[in-house]
């Protein structure tokens, strides 16, 4: 004879609850990563990013996997205020043809969480090598990354998330963002308003 064990399900304004607490514990989570990231960040190092990612001819931005979603805020973000912004790796071409067209002067933004992606570290210790400018945003100071950067912002990502954190990243890319258009001045309202233009004629948005 078949067996049937009763069971007891949760009342459904608990079960509510339990979602609900899922995104409050993440949402709290990723606050005290940005307070982690806003801890250690230095004003002079934060300064000369910005000032040379303002003034480069050209910026590359390298980052594979999650971290993919972070670097293409970057380029989107810095390609609405200031022209030769791109992804590295791009057009059709590979890592190493885009960087054979860097120079000395130029900047690479490089971005990687432990586990590190090998071929994002490779690319900044070559990059530093020719003289480019690299710009990493990685976790820890231990970050291989740190190592062959110029300059190296740390930004945390421990979270209940089942993959790392990427919520302060974003944070902080906004607000790298925001600190260059003001480097830039006129200039990137003037590359906004451009944009613009074209989004209107070309009849982009909805009304």
């Amino acid at each position: 004879m078949r067996r049937f064990v009763r069971t007891t399900s949760q009342p459904a304004s608990a079960s509510s609850d339990n979602y609900l607490n899922a995104v409050v514990q993440l949402s709290q989570e990723s606050v005290r990563n940005i307070e982690g990231f806003l801890a250690q960040l230095d004003a002079d190092e934060l300064r000369r990013v910005a000032k040379a990612l303002a003034r480069a001819p050209r910026v590359r931005v390298y980052g594979i996997r999650q971290i993919y979603t972070v670097v293409n805020l970057l380029v989107y973000g810095l390609g609405l205020i200031r022209p030769g912004v791109s992804m590295l790796g791009t057009h059709g071409q590979g890592v190493a043809e885009n960087l054979a067209h860097m120079r000395k002067g130029d900047v690479l933004i490089v971005s990687s969480v432990s586990p590190y992606s090998r071929s994002v570290v490779e690319a900044a210790a070559v990059a530093r090598e020719y003289g480019i400018t690299v710009v990493a945003i990685t976790d820890y100071r231990a970050s291989p990354l740190a190592a062959n950067a110029d300059a190296a912002i740390f930004v945390p990502h421990q979270s209940s998330f089942i993959s790392n954190s990427i919520g302060a990243y974003v944070v902080f890319c906004e607000a790298l963002i925001n600190l260059v258009a003001k480097e830039l001045g006129d200039k990137a309202l003037r590359s906004l308003e451009r944009q613009e233009q074209f989004i209107s004629h070309l009849r982009v948005e909805m009304e």
